[in-house]
């Protein structure tokens, strides 16, 4: 009698515990974390695409922004389990001012001190302005805006100290 009410308490805890997965799954679904790659990027399009980071020597905005799932298979194994993985690349533009390939050569070391990846930086003859897209490997919104105002903020530090004629 007694083992039977013991298998029927661990069938039960078996099934819960297969429901509890399921629920959470679905709830992981129905919030868009796995799926929609789509949704984030307009997310952040809407909210931060256009804004303005001031510096001290430089004003640069926020010119696109472009979101990644994950490549690796232990990169999407943690999407789907554990929480939202992916990367977000944001181009940064520096209006009305030229920054040479020497000096991104420098700025780029610099800025990736901090924990992002530099993927292009250029200077356009058309609209007079440098271009920098850095890869932050994040979804999170505060970490995406924190890691762009440090790359800016690094790259003013950068000019103020080679302007002190410290580089």
């Amino acid at each position: 009698m007694l083992s039977t009410v013991v298998t029927g308490i661990l069938i039960l805890g078996a099934v819960g515990s297969v429901l509890a997965g399921g629920i959470y799954f679905y709830w992981q679904l129905a919030d868009r974390r796995l799926t929609d790659i789509d949704d984030r990027q307009r997310w952040f399009k809407e909210n931060y695409e256009g804004d303005h980071i001031h510096g001290n020597m430089l004003n640069a905005t926020i010119g696109s922004i472009r979101c990644y799932p994950p490549q690796s298979l232990g990169g999407i194994v943690k999407r789907y389990l554990l929480r939202d993985i992916g990367r977000t690349e944001v181009t940064l533009l520096f209006e009305r001012t030229k920054i040479e390939d020497e000096v991104w050569d420098s700025l780029k070391d610099f800025v990736e001190e901090d924990g992002v990846k530099v993927q292009s930086y250029d200077y356009t003859q058309a609209n007079r302005s440098s271009f920098v897209t850095i890869e932050i490997p994040s979804f999170d919104s505060e970490e995406v805006e924190l890691a762009a105002s440090r790359a800016v903020m690094m790259i003013d530090t950068f000019f103020e100290q080679q302007k002190a004629g410290n580089i």
